[in-house]
């Protein structure tokens, strides 16, 4: 939390308690003498602030006492904690032994007060360099402050400072690393602060690791509509994800696949042409067999170029020199490539799927996404290692099989590609469920899932970033030599 909450909360020590509701909560009657105050401080809190809000409303708050309760806008009020308005003082829950949380506090304005924390904020250390810091550093003595129990009456002098229970600020991270288990009955609870920072609950994403999350959803479903009359929280920009995004990649891909074709097409058109003329002049002008040729590619139909040829090829165990087919530093530079095309897809989908959509929504559009990227990126790729190959010419050792002569279109690796694709689709489609399908729910089991099948996925992926282009490059030489013996 920035230092600025700090002086948002200062000045507001300084107010008293009739002017209070008017200045920080105009919907507050102007008889109240308690607020539910909380800071917006970027535009990601804002639908974090419109939950906390309904969950109070949820709770049935009707203010009990005469002190401010300030509240993070990442907390959910899980029931009516109106009884934290009978705390003295200053209140807030214990965390890391001898320190305080600031998400969670309870306040009673004081313009003494006020004036001795403005006169310290500039010389008092802060551990955190902010709010939080500078807090537990003015009220040093706060680790052996009594615990505030709500069912005890107290007069509004009786105690400097008291500690909350753990109810009133219970942490999401203390229920992750416990296995997403709550260590005191969940019936308890006044309160849950999400925490984690990269696992705020707004955050589609989330949800895989922090059990909690839906219910926080659910009251974010429950939110009235905005003055654009959109419900649940719902932005413009989320409404655009969800009719339209949703729809994009299929367009996307539907048109990068025929581009695709289309580039081959002319090779599926005059293949004929070329054999029947073949056969009119009595068959001649069949190619030479070689050393090494289609004839181990996959099926043993010759049809493409196999894993088994580009591994002679690659060893050099080929005869005419075929060390010398792939040009230097080859496989390196496609596995690097192969990575490239999956870092650059994970971060473009992660900056144009919006953070505060459904989940539901959230997990399908980053993979339709993810999947739609990668396959124009790493597609694109393999082109132009085919293309590369043609340039590459005729080699000596590399000759296509009589059936792929005059059919260089046949001399493409397809059904490996497709075999790659699918393997790795369906891979990261199941890395991050896999514990869940095992019936794994503790942190450490799920991160440890993910990782043992993330690796798997690591070592096949970079045999394949090494050998799909490999086996478009040969087929481009293959398309060559092929090209030539046409011509011959």
């Amino acid at each position: 939390m920035a230092f600025c909450l700090a002086l948002l909360l200062l000045p507001v020590l300084a107010l008293g308690s009739d002017a209070l509701a008017a200045a920080v909560l105009k919907s507050t009657p102007a008889r109240a003498s308690e607020a539910y105050v909380t800071l917006v401080y970027g535009e990601e809190f804002v639908l974090a602030a419109r939950v906390l809000g309904q969950s109070l409303r949820d709770s049935g708050t009707t203010s009990l006492g005469c002190c401010i309760v300030f509240l993070d806008a990442d907390v959910l009020v899980m029931r009516n904690l109106d009884s934290i308005f009978r705390c003295p003082g200053f209140c807030a829950a214990l965390r890391h032994s001898e320190r305080f949380n600031t998400g969670v506090m309870s306040l009673v304005p004081s313009a003494e007060m006020y004036a001795d924390l403005m006169a310290k904020v500039a010389s008092m250390p802060s551990y955190t360099g902010g709010d939080q810091g500078f807090l537990n550093s003015y009220f040093s003595g706060f680790a052996h402050a009594p615990l505030f129990e709500p069912d005890t009456p107290y007069t509004p002098d009786q105690y400097k400072y008291m500690r909350l229970p753990t109810t009133y600020n219970a942490d999401i991270g203390l229920f992750v690393v416990g296995s997403n288990k709550w260590m005191i009955p969940r019936s308890s609870l006044y309160i849950i602060h999400y925490t984690l920072g990269p696992f705020k609950p707004w955050v589609w994403w989330s949800g895989w690791l922090v059990a909690e999350n839906p219910a926080w959803q659910a009251v974010r479903a429950r939110l009235p509509p905005d003055s654009s009359g959109l419900r649940a929280g719902r932005s413009s920009r989320q409404l655009f994800a969800e009719r339209w995004m949703l729809l994009a990649p299929w367009a996307v891909a539907a048109a990068a696949a025929y581009l695709f074709w289309a580039s081959f097409a002319p090779w599926a058109l005059s293949a004929l042409l070329p054999a029947k003329r073949g056969l009119a002049a009595g068959g001649g002008g069949a190619p030479v067999a070689s050393a090494v040729s289609a004839s181990g590619a996959r099926g043993g139909s010759g049809s493409s170029v196999g894993a088994d040829v580009v591994l002679r090829m690659a060893g050099g165990g080929a005869g005419g020199g075929a060390g010398d087919i792939f040009p230097r530093h080859f496989m390196a530079g496609t596995i690097a490539a192969g990575y490239g095309c999956v870092l650059a897809a994970t971060v473009v989908t992660i900056l144009i799927v919006p953070p505060e959509v459904d989940p539901l929504y959230g997990w399908t559009l980053s993979y339709e996404w993810g999947f739609m990227l990668l396959a124009l990126l790493y597609g694109s790729f393999l082109r132009a290692c085919f293309k590369a190959g043609r340039r590459a010419g005729h080699h000596p050792a590399i000759q296509p099989p009589k059936a792929s002569a005059h059919q260089p279109h046949s001399l493409l690796p397809r059904a490996e590609t497709a075999s790659s694709a699918a393997f790795l689709v369906a891979s990261l489609l199941l890395a991050p469920w896999l514990g869940r399908l095992l019936g794994i729910r503790s942190f450490a089991g799920t991160i440890v899932a993910t990782v043992f099948i993330g690796l798997g996925v690591i070592v096949v992926a970079t045999i394949q970033f090494a050998f799909l282009p490999a086996q478009w490059f040969v087929a481009g030489r293959m398309s060559a030599a092929g090209s030539a013996s046409r011509a011959a």
